[in-house]
């Protein structure tokens, strides 16, 4: 394990569900440009 965030806790600091942070990385087609563009910044830390 490298201690780095969890889903949930990108989830959690960019203000969206799990299954939304999921959505993104998964089927990004599927989420807001200003909603993926949330977590992937909550992801960049």
């Amino acid at each position: 394990m490298t201690g780095g965030a969890t889903l949930i806790d990108v989830a959690q600091a960019a203000r969206v569900s799990l299954a939304t942070a999921s959505r993104v990385f998964s089927s990004p087609h599927l989420v807001r440009d200003s909603t993926a563009q949330r977590v992937r910044e909550a992801r960049a830390g």
